[in-house]
């Protein structure tokens, strides 16, 4: 979900939930790690050994961001993702209540054969009567017929 954002230099920006600086703060800040990075060497080269933040046991490194062993990934990240989806809701709660609320309220549907405006009657209906389902289950059963005969 795109929003409108501020950066700490004042600039408003659109970006996703977890952007934080616009594109010119973001080049900069890159490059400054980049440069840290070159100057102090990589904190854990790929390859080397660390602990689990959770479990404690020994892993091989395979990315410089990694932080949990292969078996307890997995839930560390849903765990992580869990919570700052919470966070996002409570955040943004008006917002969503608000378009899923009117989503609810709408109870006409068109009808995709003949194009008639119908009440689903809280079904997941596609159609306004028996005579377009049949139209649509035709329609449906002509195409794979044909697509299977390899003609257009």
């Amino acid at each position: 979900m795109i929003t409108k954002h501020t950066c700490p230099c004042g600039v408003s920006f659109l970006g996703g939930p977890r952007a934080k600086w616009c594109s010119n703060c973001r080049k900069e800040i890159a490059k400054e790690r980049s440069r840290l990075n070159k100057r102090n060497g990589a904190a854990r080269p790929i390859g080397s050994k660390d602990k689990c933040l959770i479990c404690g046991n020994v892993y091989t490194v395979k990315s410089g961001l990694q932080k949990y062993c292969e078996k307890c990934a997995p839930s560390a990240i849903l765990a992580n993702d869990r919570k700052q989806g919470k966070e996002y809701y409570h955040k943004n709660r008006d917002n969503i209540n608000r378009k899923k609320s009117i989503k609810r309220r709408e109870k006409r549907k068109i009808c995709i054969v003949c194009g008639k405006s119908f009440d689903p009657d809280g079904k997941p209906r596609k159609t306004c009567s028996e005579q377009c389902r049949r139209e649509l289950r035709n329609q449906r059963w002509r195409e794979s017929y044909y697509r299977k005969k390899g003609k257009t």
